[in-house]
């Protein structure tokens, strides 16, 4: 876990720590400022959004006669072209192995699904990205109603991207219970130490 520190957890987890990586681009005579940081809000699924608009392309909503799951990324050409440009998405969401998170401007909540629960009972915890980078203090119980605004926020766009039904996963990684020591006493490393 130290080599993403400061921020929480790794990769394969909904923490900003086990999603958020640096990303570097070149593209020799579109950059006006080469070497220059951004700090926008991008993920891997506006990749290929971005490859697409920069070569006047576009995806498809019907194959074969087949109505396309919208593509859920969205170019991040602006941010290439300016460290001032809104974020591509106002709304961010993820979903692996039945864990989610939900970035909406300042906020990101995130849910960390125990094996063998009902995904209803999962609980939630909310960050202020603003003012808690690292995601180190979770300030759910402070603002209840950003949760809830957030949870309904997140089915939505599962919903709209086909990220239902959530799934545990497949039997080979359920048999790791890999997010187990989430739900851990203090101390205690699940063998009954």
């Amino acid at each position: 876990m130290a080599s993403v520190s400061p921020l929480r957890r790794y990769k394969a987890w909904p923490y900003a720590g086990g999603i958020r990586t640096p990303m570097i681009v070149s593209w020799p005579g579109h950059i006006a400022d080469p070497g220059g940081i951004r700090r926008q809000f991008v993920d891997a699924i506006d990749i290929a959004p971005t490859l697409a608009q920069a070569a006047g392309a576009s995806f498809a909503t019907q194959v074969d006669g087949q109505r396309q799951i919208p593509v859920a990324g969205r170019s991040f050409a602006g941010t290439i072209a300016s460290a001032a440009a809104p974020d591509p998405r106002a709304v961010q969401y993820f979903e692996l192995r039945g864990n989610r998170a939900i970035r909406q401007g300042r906020w990101r909540a995130v849910s960390v699904h125990k094996l063998g629960q009902s995904f209803d009972a999962d609980t939630w915890s909310l960050f202020d990205t603003d003012r808690d980078f690292a995601e180190a203090d979770d300030v759910a119980a402070q603002h209840p109603a950003v949760v809830a605004r957030l949870k309904a926020l997140w089915q939505q766009e599962a919903a709209r991207y086909g990220a239902l039904p959530l799934s545990e996963g497949p039997d080979y990684v359920r048999k790791l219970d890999r997010y187990r020591d989430e739900f851990l006493a203090a101390g205690d490393d699940g063998n009954g130490n």
